[in-house]
C-alpha cells in the first residue's frame, strides 16, 4: 500500500510540474509573437513561478540522487523496492523512474532552447534552462562515478 501511495504521489507531482512547464513555454512563445493574446505575461503568475521553480529543484534533486546511488548501467529507482516486491511493483518503479528521467531531459532541453530564443520572456524558464546543463553534468558525474580530480 505504501508503494502505491508513493507512486500516485510521485506521478501527481510530475503532472503538476509538466502542466506548469507547458504554461511557461506557451507564455514565452506568446509574448514573443506579435499580436498573441492567448497567453499574456500575467497568465504565468508569481505563485506558478514559485511552484515551478520548487518542483524543478525537487525533480532535479530526485534525478541526481537516483543517479548517484545507482550503479553504472543499472536502471535507477530499484532501491525503493523491497525483496518481496511483486513483478508489477518492480515494473511500475522502472516505468516511473524512466518517466521522471525522460520528462526531466525533455523539459530541460526545451527550457534551454527557450532561454536561448526568448531570454526575457519567462525568467523562471530561462533560469531553469541555464542551470539545467550544469545539473546534467553533475548527473553524469554521479551516475558514471567519474573522478572530479586526479587525487
Amino acid at each position: 500500500m505504501k508503494q502505491l501511495f508513493l507512486a500516485v504521489l510521485t506521478i501527481a507531482v510530475l503532472v503538476i510540474y509538466v502542466v506548469l512547464f507547458y504554461i511557461a513555454v506557451r507564455v514565452a512563445f506568446c509574448i514573443s509573437a506579435p499580436g498573441c493574446t492567448e497567453y499574456p505575461v500575467t497568465y504565468f503568475t508569481a505563485l506558478m513561478s514559485t511552484w515551478f521553480a520548487s518542483l524543478n529543484g525537487l525533480l532535479s534533486a530526485v534525478i541526481i540522487s537516483m543517479l548517484g546511488i545507482t550503479p553504472p548501467g543499472k536502471i535507477p529507482g530499484k532501491w525503493i523496492l523491497t525483496n518481496d516486491s511483486s513483478l508489477r511493483v518492480m515494473n511500475a518503479a522502472k516505468i516511473i523512474s524512466c518517466l521522471y528521467f525522460i520528462v526531466w531531459l525533455f523539459t530541460g532541453m526545451i527550457s534551454l532552447f527557450v532561454a536561448f530564443r526568448f531570454p526575457d520572456a519567462v525568467p523562471t524558464l530561462t533560469i531553469l534552462g541555464k542551470t539545467w546543463i550544469g545539473v546534467v553534468i553533475a548527473g553524469t558525474y554521479a551516475y558514471w562515478n567519474l573522478p572530479t580530480s586526479k587525487n
